[in-house]
């Protein structure tokens, strides 16, 4: 833990940390490192020799996780010691933005951290000091309860790149379960119960949104639907634009599936999702 800015980069402990490495072995104990590092946008580790690096100590000291791994991508060679030691990192891509390692999301390195074949997770790193998922200056402790930042650190990583899948946030959460310190069996236990919640998500997902899709092609979304859906906009989805611009009949059409949609609308139960997400929307 601990700031990259400080004097004594991990490398500064070695003695004591391997000591702590042999001691663990004698006694057939697994208790693997994991270490701050690369939570920078210089990366010298602390002073001004850039080999004091944070993320050179990890790989040296057999690290299984670090946290941030930010800087990573400054050192391709590193980059491929990440990827042959199975070194995990943990992605907190909100705290990133709030500590100004980079303005937003778009400009964060996970793409090429996943593109290089690291394996990552998402995290929160320091969900009480920041008070994510509450707008009240006072934190308490029922807002705590209420409050589930990974949801928003998920989200950050579904709008940050446009490669990311909903199968690319299942193998983010496999991951935080391969690289966890679980033994083999709870491991395999922690699977279990991913796979079966995660069956559950998808089927919720179909079950509420499912009517949003287009009929002749269920990849994609019915634009009429979405704009009844949820609430009047002040822009206008591309589609429905193309199709009004249309002289030959063009707002004639629009008009017509409009009224379907609405008629669509009418049609859904009371405790639909889709109706509660159109109450009072007034979205751009």
């Amino acid at each position: 833990m601990g700031a990259e800015d400080r004097p004594n980069h991990i490398g500064f402990y070695k003695k004591e940390l391997k000591a702590f490495q042999k001691a663990c072995k004698e006694v057939e104990v697994d208790i693997p490192f994991m270490f701050h590092a690369g939570e920078t946008l210089l990366d010298t580790g602390g002073s001004a020799k850039p080999e004091n690096s944070n993320l050179y100590d990890a790989v040296a000291l057999g690290a299984r996780r670090i946290g941030h791994g930010f800087a990573l991508l400054k050192h391709p060679h590193l980059v491929e010691k990440f990827k042959d030691a199975k070194i995990c990192v943990e992605l907190c891509p909100i705290s990133n933005e709030l500590l100004h390692l980079c303005r937003n999301v778009k400009e964060h390195p996970f793409p090429e951290l996943l593109a290089a074949g690291i394996p990552c997770t998402v995290n929160s790193d320091n969900p009480s000091l920041f008070k994510y998922g509450t707008i009240s200056k006072s934190l308490s402790l029922a807002n705590m309860k209420r409050s589930n930042s990974m949801s928003h650190e998920f989200y950050q990583i579904m709008v940050g790149a446009p490669t990311m899948s909903l199968y690319s946030w299942k193998q983010l959460a496999r991951w935080s379960i391969e690289y966890s310190c679980l033994d083999t069996d709870q491991q395999k236990d922690g699977r279990k119960i991913l796979d079966k919640s995660w069956n559950e998500f998808c089927q919720t997902i179909v079950k509420d949104y499912g009517g949003l899709m287009s009929e002749d092609n269920p990849r994609e979304i019915n634009p009429y639907r979405a704009e009844v859906a949820y609430g009047p906009r002040k822009r206008i989805h591309p589609a429905i634009l193309k199709v009004e611009s249309d002289k030959d009949g063009g707002p004639e059409r629009v008009k017509s599936e409009r009224e379907k949609a609405e008629a669509w609308k009418r049609s859904l139960p009371s405790d639909s999702v889709v109706l509660v997400h159109s109450v009072g929307s007034n979205q751009t």
